[in-house]
Parts: structure tokens; sequence; C-alpha cells
């Protein structure tokens, strides 16, 4: 099985790659993207983005905890 190496530059704009791989048989999937159509509101958005962001600083404090009791418990 053979795969095609490609190589991206190192100027390309972040965001852009999936627009430059598109194929002529692809492009009949793409549609355009309009922000009143979007199918979540703004402000759930924040809500739910805050909501993970606590759950994860919550889990990465755990972390942590746990990470200095197996480092104290390591030399017993």
């Amino acid at each position: 099985m053979a795969t095609a190496n490609k190589q991206i530059s190192v100027d390309t704009e972040p965001g852009s790659l999936s627009a430059s791989q598109i194929n002529g048989d692809d492009s009949q999937y793409l549609t355009s993207w309009n922000e009143d159509e979007e199918l979540v509101e703004q402000d759930v958005r924040d809500r739910y983005k805050k909501m993970c962001e606590g759950y994860f600083d919550n889990v990465c404090k755990k972390l942590v905890i746990e990470h200095k009791v197996v480092l104290s418990q390591q030399g017993r």
C-alpha cells in the first residue's frame, strides 16, 4: 500500500490547510459558514466552555495532588 507523503510549508496560515486540500470531487460537500445560522447560541457555548474549563482545572489540581502522593511514596 503506497502512501503519499505531503509536506506543509512553514509559512502556511492556520486554518488554511483544509481549503488547500480540496479536490474537485470533494468541493460539492463544502458549505458556507454563516454565524447567524449556528446550531448553538453564543451564550450556551460560553457557559459550556466555562463548565469544561472548570472541570479540567479541577482534574488538573487532583492529578497534581495525586502525583505528589506518588512521588512521596516512591522512596519507601
